[in-house]
């Protein structure tokens, strides 16, 4: 079971085929949408003045992909310690920490950025987004870098994210903040504004905004599936089993009627960025 947590509660801690983000070479703006601990008044994380209430809703998991299996989850003692024993189903043999959360991807143009705000929120897309706890501490989390004066971590809310692939391999990724110096508290649209900032000030776009939420919430439910299967290891060996099974009965049967040969008939935001794993 993915573990969850934030931005202010643990992450010094962070080192399926489902319809997830998986970005091809390209460069990407995106904004975390999936939270907790909404208002009670909007129903949504940010209170009737636009002002960041919600906490983003964060998993991480220790995870290895068995080939014709899928991601796995891997189950940990009461330390907290990863299952060494399924190392050996993974196809590198190692047991990988994932984080996983909900975005909405914008539509932007060559360069990253947004020329019609109204386009990019009908546009936008919600996707559960899994990538490594590497990135995530190295890259990601300095986007939202605590304020100097009250010591709390900026929130995604008013902060989009850049994502740069240079290729389709992981290690190519870079994250990076859209905007330098954003301000929650002003209700000004500008070109640097967070798309969730521009989209609750504008009385037109604001309720696309809670529509986006609402998707985000249902995304959230499946979350802990998109980050892999939970099986023990009795299963998981039974699933390997069955899996080269299949691949070998393919193999053995050779090219269905009919086929061509070669052709185939898939961080809670509090005070403290420094304590993001709960």
């Amino acid at each position: 079971m993915a573990r969850e947590f934030s931005l202010g509660e643990g992450d010094e801690n962070v080192g399926s085929k489902n319809d997830s983000f998986k970005p091809a070479a390209g460069k990407y703006r995106f904004s975390v949408i999936g939270y907790k601990d909404l208002d009670p008044t909007t129903g949504c994380p940010l209170d009737s003045k636009g002002l960041p209430v919600g906490k983003p809703d964060f998993r991480s998991a220790n995870q290895i992909y068995a080939p014709g299996v899928g991601a796995i989850q891997v189950p940990e003692d009461a330390d907290g310690n990863a299952d060494p024993r399924f190392a050996e189903y993974d196809q590198n043999k190692k047991i990988a920490e994932k984080v996983g959360m909900v975005i909405a991807v914008w539509p932007v143009d060559s360069e990253g950025g947004i020329a019609n705000y109204t386009k990019a929120a009908k546009g936008a897309k919600i996707l559960p987004f899994v990538f490594s706890s590497t990135d995530f501490s190295k890259t990601f989390r300095p986007c939202f870098p605590k304020d100097r004066k009250t010591n709390r971590a900026l929130s995604p809310l008013v902060q989009d994210v850049m994502l740069d692939v240079a290729n389709n391999k992981y290690k190519s990724r870079t994250f990076s903040a859209a905007q330098k110096d954003p301000d929650a508290d002003e209700k000004v649209i500008e070109h640097s504004a967070s798309m969730i900032q521009v989209m609750w000030h504008d009385e037109a776009l604001r309720p696309l905004l809670l529509g986006l939420f609402k998707a985000a919430d249902a995304k959230l439910k499946a979350l802990d599936s998109v980050m892999g299967k939970n099986l023990t290891l009795s299963q998981l060996k039974e699933a390997v089993v069955a899996a080269a099974q299949r691949a070998n009965g393919d193999q053995a049967a050779g090219p269905k009627t009919g086929a061509k040969a070669g052709v185939g008939g898939s961080v809670e935001l509090d005070s403290d960025i420094d304590n993001m794993i709960q």
